[in-house]
């Protein structure tokens, strides 16, 4: 079962399944969007001072 899905359903999946956490439990969903988003900019972040320290090929679109 080889199933490939584009960004834009991959994106549509994740609204549905954030949407239904919300309206679940409001407390998790708060408690899981703070912890993800840190994590993202913390990865990001971390990304960008990588990239100061030494250039890289990827284009600055990535970021």
């Amino acid at each position: 079962m080889n199933i490939r899905l584009s960004l834009f359903e991959i994106f549509l999946l994740q609204t549905v399944i954030w949407l239904g956490l919300w309206l679940l439990s409001d407390y998790v969903a708060a408690l899981l969007t703070l912890i993800i988003g840190a994590i993202v900019l913390a990865v990001l972040a971390f990304a960008l001072i990588a990239e100061v320290i030494e250039r890289s090929r990827v284009p600055k679109k990535y970021f």
